[in-house]
């Protein structure tokens, strides 16, 4: 880098007779740094251990800007060539011994169908400019000078968590703020997506489970049906029996009344009783009371 920036002074100097300046050289190393940080983000290794990264798994590689790393104002174009780097850069097919090539490429490729799929391509512009007002607010929230109403009113502002570096312009800071609003605005709806799945889940296990309830209901009136119907003639062979049976001892009982109440039927009488004969003990009886009263005696 020395003899680079050495090279380039000498060369200035013989061309123009005078030194470079030193913002020059400051610009100049600097767009060497850039150029360096770059080539290094573009090396497969550190593609692949960001796109698998388990702490931005479920946070900023929602966002399918962050996955593809472009800008919310990105042209189809630029999103097409950038996609095509990229996935060609981590195809599983150049990293057959690394596991983690396959799921780095499938993160790719939901990314780059986020972005050219007209409906979600819908959703995401919705998100990307409730994300910038959310910017716009935080960094007015911010600039304001703190007073006990505001920091209250702060507290009620989602913060995107982004630092605000001395001398940095506005637009670079609302750039950052809202990306980091959208990746949250991601997460909350992935967040939704999970919980409206596990209702969803839940629902159609207990719709099966009372589906299963009725279908063993249904098996069970089957089953009761059936044997009521194979138990019909015999049920039928023994009422018939029992049937019979009560004709023959009604017959036989019917002339055993008929025999008894033969004698008091319609228009008969019972014979009169015939008075008993009087016995001698009775007699003297009666003499004793007549004489006892002074009644006659025989």
């Amino acid at each position: 880098m020395a003899s680079t920036s050495a090279a380039a002074s000498s060369a200035s100097t013989t061309t123009t007779g005078t030194a470079p300046r030193d913002d020059e050289l400051t610009a100049a190393l600097a767009e060497l740094k850039g150029i360096a940080q770059r080539d290094a983000a573009l090396s497969p290794e550190v593609q692949l251990a960001r796109l698998t990264n388990e702490a931005t798994k479920h946070t900023s590689l929602l966002n399918p800007y962050e996955v593809l790393q472009l800008p919310f104002e990105a042209s189809e174009s630029d999103i097409k060539k950038t996609y095509r780097a990229l996935s060609l850069l981590v195809h599983p097919d150049k990293h057959a011994d690394n596991p983690q090539a396959h799921e780095a490429f499938e993160v790719v490729n939901k990314a780059y169908k986020s972005l050219t799929d007209p409906e979600q391509a819908t959703k995401l512009k919705i998100i990307v400019s409730e994300a910038k007002l959310m910017a716009a607010e935080e960094l007015k929230r911010r600039r304001k000078p703190p007073t006990a109403a505001s920091a209250q009113q702060q507290h009620q502002i989602l913060s995107s968590g982004v630092a605000i570096l001395p001398g940095e312009a506005d637009e670079v800071i609302l750039d950052k703020m809202a990306r980091a609003h959208a990746t949250l605005l991601f997460v909350d709806l992935d967040r939704k997506r999970k919980e409206h799945d596990a209702r969803e889940a839940l629902n159609k296990k207990r719709a099966r489970e009372l589906e299963l309830e009725m279908e063993e209901s249904r098996k069970k009136l089957l089953l009761s049906k059936q044997a009521m119907d194979d138990s019909r003639d015999d049920r039928v062979a023994s009422w018939r029996t029992f049937v019979e049976t009560g004709k023959k001892s009604g017959k036989t009982s019917t002339g055993a009344a008929k025999s008894v109440s033969k004698g008091f039927g319609r228009g008969m009488r019972p014979p009169k009783l015939q008075p008993e004969a009087r016995t001698e003990f009775s007699l003297r009886q009666q003499q004793a009371s007549d004489q006892l009263h002074g009644g006659p005696t025989e």
